[in-house]
């Protein structure tokens, strides 16, 4: 896949990586259809964040369509558009319903603590 890694401060190149696999029985894989840029996005990419270390993939805002699915996920099938909470759960997530917001006790918006949606493909949770 495509990525558009923030590999420093005000530098951004875009960089192939291995597609994801689901690789928890509760997660699926997404092709990335869209992804905007927020305010944290921006942030991070001039000014840094102490939880960011580059090389980083950042993003978090996405609609794509579920192109994998773990042996759990019950809710989503492959070929289901999806979009994605900008944040999610840092325990086991349980994952969303369609039509419904995740909440959780702790969030942290992917793109900070993982690799993130500026990709062609990206992990989630079901």
């Amino acid at each position: 896949m495509k990525a558009a890694v923030c590999t420093g401060l005000n530098q951004m190149s875009v960089e192939r990586y291995p597609d994801p696999e689901v690789s928890d029985p509760e997660g699926m894989v997404i092709r990335v259809h869209t992804c905007s840029v927020c305010g944290s996005d921006l942030r991070i990419f001039h000014h840094g964040n102490p939880r960011v270390k580059p090389p980083q993939i950042l993003g978090h805002e996405i609609a794509g369509e579920v192109v994998a699915v773990g042996a759990n996920v019950h809710r989503f099938k492959v070929g289901d558009r999806v979009a994605v909470a900008p944040t999610f759960r840092v325990a086991s997530a349980t994952g969303a319903v369609r039509g419904s917001a995740i909440t959780a006790r702790s969030t942290m918006p992917s793109g900070i603590s993982s690799r993130a949606a500026t990709a062609s493909t990206c992990r989630s949770t079901g």
